[in-house]
């Protein structure tokens, strides 16, 4: 009851104020805290990023809300605007303060400052996005009926880089050629990027990945400004075709000395399947291994738009390894890689298969140790019951 009481005291001493009126120095203690909390939740070094908000701030360039509680920066948000675009790039709440109502009452305050915000009808904000990493319950949040976001959870992974001498390179003999990417790859990258986000639910999220011009600008964040990390040169890499078109990249970066990251990864749909994004992670890892990294995170959309009503987050369920791509056997943890791994991003390959989608749902009184054994069981049984050899093969 006590905790309860001092929690509505708090929440009741809070307001929001401008983050242009707000000297930097009033903002230390938060940004520390922040900083602690990226490095312990997520394994990012915040420090770059805590530097360039910490700069703006000073020079009173930094549009933005801070919750204000007696002589303490309990909170705040910042964003930049891009034509009729908002980025909402940070939105955090101190762990002292942290509640969904604060929480709501600062998105929910920077979202009618935007909308409110242009001196002309031209000038105005028609779409905002973020991706926020310190929110402490998103099912908690509370929205005003016209403020109400479109969400698309993610999955933050992170992934041990010790143990990649088992994943076994896949040869693409001449059909493709693999090098180090750098800036002389822009233009190109961004059209297949275009490409390959046409319609996906990415695209919904960023509409950076709509057009090759926005893909062309998200790529130059990546490698001139530190809020994905620093790029790493070394660990990224495209794939061209004997023509030189890019048929795949990995963009990788390095967000705290130990933790490499995953910042942008895509095939050709012509090559989806066919283990062409495995091999580039594959390179990138082990050159941020080579480069004194631990582990390397990415983050995913949990399910894609055109999944969402057949498959949920959380959902147990087993791969029918027995897979054929227009004839041609592919199975699983051979032809198509996959197994002995931790996580494992399906696609193509598995969910539109000759036979439809090979991803069967396991129901939730089996165990892991009966669902690993449907596929040899069924050949066992297959081996009994199917009659396709009854007489030896004419001249064979």
């Amino acid at each position: 009851m006590m905790l309860q009481m001092a929690a509505s005291a708090r929440l009741a001493a809070c307001r929001i104020e401008e983050l242009r009126s707000i000297p930097a120095s009033r903002m230390r203690a938060l940004l520390e805290e922040e900083t602690r909390n990226w490095r312990s939740r997520l394994h990012w070094d915040f420090t770059g990023s805590e530097e360039l908000i910490t700069r703006y701030i000073n020079m009173r360039a930094l549009d933005g809300l801070a919750l204000v509680s007696g002589p303490e920066i309990a909170g705040y948000c910042y964003w930049v605007t891009e034509e009729h675009k908002a980025i909402l790039g940070d939105l955090y709440v101190r762990d002292l303060w942290r509640s969904p109502e604060l929480e709501s009452q600062l998105l929910n305050h920077a979202i009618e400052t935007l909308r409110h915000s242009a001196s002309l009808p031209a000038l105005a904000v028609h779409r905002v996005e973020s991706q926020l990493m310190q929110i402490g319950d998103p099912d908690a949040l509370e929205w005003r009926p016209e403020n109400a976001p479109g969400r698309f959870p993610r999955i933050f992974m992170l992934a041990p880089l010790e143990r990649l001498s088992r994943y076994r390179a896949i040869a693409f003999d001449d059909e493709v050629r693999i090098f180090h990417w750098g800036p002389v790859w822009f233009d190109a990258t961004a059209n297949l990027i275009a490409q390959v986000y046409r319609g996906h639910v990415d695209s919904l999220i960023n509409d950076q990945y709509k057009s090759a011009r926005g893909a062309e600008r998200f790529l130059r964040n990546i490698v001139n400004f530190p809020g994905c990390g620093s790029f790493q040169h070394d660990a990224s890499f495209v794939a061209l075709a004997p023509s030189g078109d890019v048929l795949g990249c990995v963009i990788a970066t390095r967000v705290a000395p130990e933790t490499g990251h995953i910042a942008q990864l895509c095939a050709s749909e012509a090559w989806l399947g066919r283990g062409l994004g495995y091999e580039l992670l594959r390179r990138s890892m082990l050159a941020l291994r080579s480069e004194g990294c631990h582990e390397v995170s990415l983050t995913v959309v949990k399910a894609g738009k055109n999944l969402q009503g057949t498959y949920h987050a959380g959902q147990r369920l087993a791969v029918q390894p027995d897979i054929y791509q227009k004839g041609r056997c592919m199975a699983y943890g051979y032809a198509t890689p996959g197994g002995l791994v931790q996580y494992h991003l399906i696609g193509k390959e598995v969910l539109d298969t000759d036979a439809g989608a090979c991803l069967l749902p396991v129901a939730e009184d089996m165990g892991y140790a009966e669902s690993s054994l449907l596929e040899p069981w069924g050949c066992v049984m297959g081996a009994y019951t199917q009659r396709r050899r009854l007489a030896p093969k004419t001249g064979g």
